[in-house]
């Protein structure tokens, strides 16, 4: 087992082993490749933890994506960065989703998180942002940590992050 997945198995796993956790993900995403590789990181965690993570459903649209999270409610939803073609119209995305649904944990997925992305996502409510080079070594984390009530950046991510938003204090 790698050591992220020891890792985040010993935080879900109480003294005794019991802690069980699960949730469905909706993958909202362009790459087949990609959905795909999450479904086999999600089944390779599944098996060695406590744990259920089903990739319930996938979206390759804007709209699959809005219809399927409205009705189906997933816990959380991987949601790529240029899904609707370009950052602005996932942005757009993001914002109705948030309208429609304002209790859905969104996990953003972007090739390089630039600065912007990272800003803009979280100010329109997304819970959490990951690069797609770092799902297999950040996805269970982000999850747990966006699972939990909280927000989830990773630390390239977090220091992009405040980096802009000094900038954008000082304007």
């Amino acid at each position: 087992m790698s050591p992220s997945l020891r890792t985040l198995s010993e935080r879900l796993s109480s003294t005794d082993g019991s802690t069980y956790r699960e949730g469905s993900i909706l993958l909202s995403d362009r790459s087949a490749a990609f959905r795909l590789g999450v479904r086999a990181i999600l089944n390779l965690y599944n098996h060695y933890n406590s744990a259920n993570f089903v990739a319930s459903t996938e979206a390759t649209s804007s709209e699959q994506t809005l219809n399927i999270a409205v009705s189906q409610q997933p816990s959380l939803i991987l949601l790529d960065s240029h899904l609707a073609g370009s950052w602005e119209r996932t942005l757009n995305l993001l914002i109705q989703l948030q309208q429609l649904a304002p209790a859905l944990n969104i996990l953003l997925t972007a090739d390089y998180l630039e600065p912007q992305v990272i800003f803009e996502g979280m100010q329109a409510g997304a819970t959490g942002c990951i690069t797609r080079d770092n799902v297999a070594t950040e996805l269970f984390t982000a999850i747990d940590t966006i699972l939990s009530n909280k927000i989830y950046l990773s630390e390239t991510a977090l220091k992009d992050f405040f980096m802009l938003f000094q900038v954008q204090a000082r304007d």
